[in-house]
């Protein structure tokens, strides 16, 4: 049985791996775990090819999953309303380009997906 304790330390471990991987493919990390209480979080924000990038990472046991499947609209709406934040509070990415991406890892194994979702 996975308790809340368990997922805490799944979500965790998956966003290290997360990292990792993302800073050997070219992204600069710049915040992990933005949290806006009352809003939500954040999992990791990096710079990327001139574009600032939110990402959700998902992380699973089973082989049987989808991650942009867990993303839902309600959980987009949240990312990008907490990006709107994030760059209000870094006037540095007032111009940027923002692109929100999706990591998922079940089982070891890490997907990326780029450009996951738009949010207009």
């Amino acid at each position: 049985m996975i308790t809340k304790v368990n997922k805490k330390v799944i979500g965790r471990y998956g966003e290290d791996q997360a990292a990792k991987f993302l800073l050997n493919n070219s992204y600069k990390i710049i915040y992990r775990n933005y949290y806006i209480k009352g809003c939500g979080e954040i999992d990791i924000i990096a710079e990327e090819s001139g574009y600032l990038v939110i990402l959700e990472v998902k992380t699973r046991l089973s082989n049987d999953f989808n991650a942009l499947a867990a993303v839902d609209l309600n959980k987009q709406k949240k990312l990008a309303r907490l990006a709107e934040f994030f760059i209000y509070q870094n006037d540095k990415y007032r111009d940027w380009l923002v692109r929100f991406d999706v990591v998922g890892i079940n089982n070891n194994k890490l997907s990326l997906i780029k450009d996951a979702f738009i949010i207009m």
